[in-house]
């Protein structure tokens, strides 16, 4: 397994409350991110120094520690693909 760095810095977090109050939590600042690479698929993909998420208002805030996984985020394609266009720039 090999890992590849990313720079992220537009991911979205949804989350509802009480099953009823769904609110997107923007990514607040750029982040690098690593990409455990199995040849050329996606295994899981951990937020290098940690990541904070925060509603449009500002009011609320989400944040993940340094070095959790936040493969969730997105299908292991759109990683990939996301990888892809990051080195054809």
């Amino acid at each position: 397994m090999l890992g590849k760095g990313l720079m992220v810095d537009s991911l979205v977090l949804p989350v509802s409350f009480d099953g009823g109050i769904d609110i997107e939590f923007k990514q607040s600042a750029p982040v690098t991110v690593t990409l455990v690479m199995d040849g050329e698929n996606v295994e899981r993909v951990h937020a290098d120094e940690g990541i904070e998420f925060q509603s449009d208002s500002g009011i609320m805030t989400v944040e993940f520690k340094p070095c959790a996984e936040i493969t969730f985020l997105h299908s292991k394609r759109e990683w990939r693909k996301m990888l892809a266009n990051k080195q054809e720039d």
